[in-house]
């Protein structure tokens, strides 16, 4: 087997990057969608009042209140924990008499409950908490969408959602069928600080979730992998190694990777061999190696395959692995996992938003990959310019051009000078659909929480869907 080249590195010391591996102060413009959109939804979100804050309940009342939810509960969120006797009742009348809160919930036939956990083994001791975040949750995907009191059209109408609104999600039920469908979901949110229920036909909303056992299963086959193998990292960065050559004529292979920062992984040592490319960034197993391949493997896909030796770097190899952020560009959410004496602890989970697949811009791509370096901010350019339009704070590089960071910033003019107007903390569009051009955005706090957290050689990212 290779042998990563020796250093005189002390133990746990790990080796500064190298300026063939540094990337670039500036990189190509990072929005999918125009962030002014995002910007101007925001806006309208903070002053209608239909944000995060305004509307979701965090995951710990869910947990403390799931049966009274369940049961149509109206629960003050500050409720104290009672005896048997008091339970479905609130001291809240002008003399002090219990009065009762039960909602009146019509008989429908559920399908599905939402009652995502964490699995076993997993500890939850979070440092992040900034936002209300829900494991089970559904997101409207059209403006002005009535929530009706019952799962049917001639129910009150007892709330509208707003496009790409966050609203807890607790059952798909069978309801009316409309158009051929008989999907509804059974939401609850805050309003003034009390629980309120409804329906929302599935033709307007989405039902999201936290794959937390997806996650589990891809960070411990991760770990071992990484902790019984010698592993590297693939490397062409701006294809600074060279442009791999065309697949049958296409920048684009058949499994959807892209030709450029990428590297071809052939299934024998014959370059006229077939391959596939191998993103920038893609950790991998090294299996062996001749005069000018390294045999590898990679958890994202099967097979063993040839890739040329200048594509590969040993530089900062994890041994390791003891941190791992892990992505679901389905869902648009995102946890942080740390591993600690063998157990891994959940430390932050929230949302974020990934690459949108367009002319200029780049899905997301899955995979495993290695937090290659951080930087406070990187510059981006304007769309098909290369005009500096504005940075993007706290921010995580591990495939190409692809970060994990704060919300962009976009530079304003003024008196004909392009001005900073300061971090941005929040986008209301986080978490809702693909809009970067192939980072990974989240909100500005949890940006700089990552950024301070994670340690160059002990840290991947994993993109899953």
């Amino acid at each position: 087997l290779p042998q990563k080249p020796q250093t005189n590195l002390q133990p746990g010391q790990k080796e500064e990057i190298t300026p063939q591996l540094k990337a670039d102060p500036v990189e190509e413009n990072i929005n999918g969608v125009d962030v002014e959109k995002d910007f101007n939804l925001t806006e309208e979100a903070e002053k209608e009042g239909y944000t995060e804050q305004d509307l979701l309940i965090p995951q710990e009342e869910v947990e403390k209140y799931r049966e009274e939810i369940k049961r149509g509960e109206v629960i003050p969120l500050d409720k104290k924990g009672g005896n048997s006797d008091n339970q479905g009742q609130v001291n809240n009348s002008a003399n002090g008499e219990n009065v009762s809160q039960q909602a009146q919930l019509p008989q429908v036939e559920v399908v599905k409950e939402f009652a995502t956990a964490l699995p076993q083994g997993v500890i939850k001791e979070l440092r992040y908490t900034n936002y209300p975040i829900s494991y089970d949750y559904v997101l409207i995907t059209k403006p002005d969408v009535n929530i009706r009191k019952e799962p049917n059209t001639r129910a009150e109408v007892i709330s509208t959602g707003e496009l790409y609104e966050k609203i807890n999600l607790l059952q798909q039920v069978k309801g009316e069928s409309v158009n051929g469908s008989d999907v509804w979901y059974r939401i609850f949110w805050k309003n003034d600080d009390q629980v309120q229920h409804g329906f929302v036909f599935g033709g307007g909303a989405e039902p999201r979730s936290f794959q937390f056992d997806k996650m589990l299963k891809a960070i411990n086959d991760l770990k071992a992998e990484v902790d019984n193998n010698q592993t590297a990292f693939v490397f062409n960065y701006k294809n600074r190694n060279g442009m791999p050559p065309q697949y049958q004529g296409k920048d684009v292979d058949p499994n959807g990777n892209v030709r450029s920062q990428s590297a071809p992984g052939y299934v024998s040592t014959d370059p006229n061999s077939d391959f596939r490319y191998f993103p920038d960034g893609m950790l991998v197993t090294v299996l062996g190696e001749d005069e000018n391949f390294y045999r590898v493997k990679s958890l994202s896909f099967p097979g063993e395959y040839w890739i040329p030796k200048a594509y590969i770097s040993f530089w900062n190899s994890i041994q390791n692995l003891t941190q791992v952020i892990v992505v679901d560009r389905k869902n648009q959410n995102q946890a942080t996992f740390e591993n600690v004496n063998g157990s891994w602890k959940m430390i932050s989970y929230t949302f974020c938003t990934t690459g949108l697949p367009g002319e200029y811009s780049l899905e997301t791509p899955l995979g495993a990959y290695m937090a290659i370096e951080k930087k406070d901010r990187f510059f981006y350019t304007a769309e098909g310019s290369d005009q500096i339009a504005g940075y993007a704070p706290y921010a995580i590089r591990f495939s190409a051009g692809g970060y994990i960071h704060g919300v962009p910033v976009a530079y304003e003019k003024k008196d004909g000078e392009e001005v900073d107007p300061g971090l941005i903390e929040y986008l209301y569009t986080i978490g809702t659909t693909p809009r970067s051009h192939k980072c990974v955005r989240n909100f500005t706090s949890h940006a700089l929480f990552l950024y301070n957290w994670a340690q160059i050689g002990n840290c991947a990212v994993v993109v899953i869907e």
